[in-house]
């Protein structure tokens, strides 16, 4: 890595430190490979005479957002999930690796036809779409904001011929049935956000993050609908959060359905199946 590289980086991982950022090297590597528009490990291939007084600029004008604790997904405008980079703006969730429990669970299932409800950035039914070429799927938000950026990720990903996009709040305005549902609902309860990271949550979209009721608002309109798009031999996967098990469970199984609950990689509660 020539001296000039490691300049930049030296300043820019002591500014994101002092500004509390948690992974100040990493993101001043992504941000600099992003500024010089390269991968993070041809950093060490960079000529001096390449790096240019614009992309210095551009460089630092990409930290000061950092140092801002704005979310580098937000920065670059995308966002890796699977395996796969997604488009990201500020009016959706920013994907967290543990949504990958979803994926996982639902690709040990057989199934053709996909209903994701609240989609957001789309990544869970197009990472199913992908990874199932044999299905079709709807994607529902309330938010259109939401809906274009998923829009945009489908034309990514060509698969505007196998999904379509909904605005409607949770079932309500779907009219078939489904032998997969999948959901990363909003779970964080209200009146107890100040028990979270504020310079993360301060940059996404509140409806996908806050819900009412204790944070489980969505699980109890949820519940009350699936019955009418979930097919009698279909399953719904719902990302809940660590401490929510019992209460979700408890939720579903006052409707009729059976529920079983499962970890995600750090051993923490992380979604819940639900069957009639």
């Amino acid at each position: 890595m020539n001296d000039l590289i490691s300049i930049l980086l030296k300043e820019a991982i002591c500014r994101l430190r002092n500004s509390g950022i948690r992974d100040p090297v990493g993101d001043s590597r992504k941000l600099l490979a992003h500024a010089l528009g390269i991968s993070k490990k041809d950093l060490i291939m960079v000529e001096p005479a390449s790096i240019s007084e614009e992309i210095r600029a551009d460089f630092i004008s990409l930290i000061e957002l950092r140092e801002g604790s704005k979310p580098v997904s937000q920065i670059l405008g995308f966002r890796s999930f699977w395996g796969r980079d997604f488009h990201i703006n500020e009016n959706v969730l920013d994907p967290r690796p543990e949504t990958e429990t979803i994926i996982n669970r639902a690709l040990k299932r057989k199934f053709e036809k996909v209903l994701d409800l609240g989609t957001g950035s789309g990544i869970i039914i197009i990472t199913l779409l992908l990874e199932r070429q044999s299905a079709i799927g709807q994607a529902v938000d309330i938010s259109n904001s939401a809906l274009k950026v998923a829009a945009k990720n489908i034309k990514k990903f060509n698969l505007h011929d196998r999904v379509s996009i909904l605005n409607s709040n949770w079932c309500e305005g779907v009219h078939d049935k489904f032998d997969l549902i999948v959901a990363n609902p909003p779970y964080i309860d209200r009146n107890r956000n100040d028990q979270y990271d504020q310079s993360i949550i301060s940059w996404e979209p509140e409806i996908a993050l806050f819900s009412n009721n204790k944070g489980l608002g969505a699980y109890l309109a949820i519940a009350q609908q699936l019955r009418f798009v979930l097919k009698d031999t279909g399953v719904a996967i719902f990302e809940i959060g660590y401490d929510q098990a019992l209460k979700v469970s408890k939720i579903f199984q006052n409707e009729g359905y059976r529920a079983s609950v499962f970890k995600d990689l750090a051993n923490k509660d992380r979604v819940i199946e639900v069957t009639f």
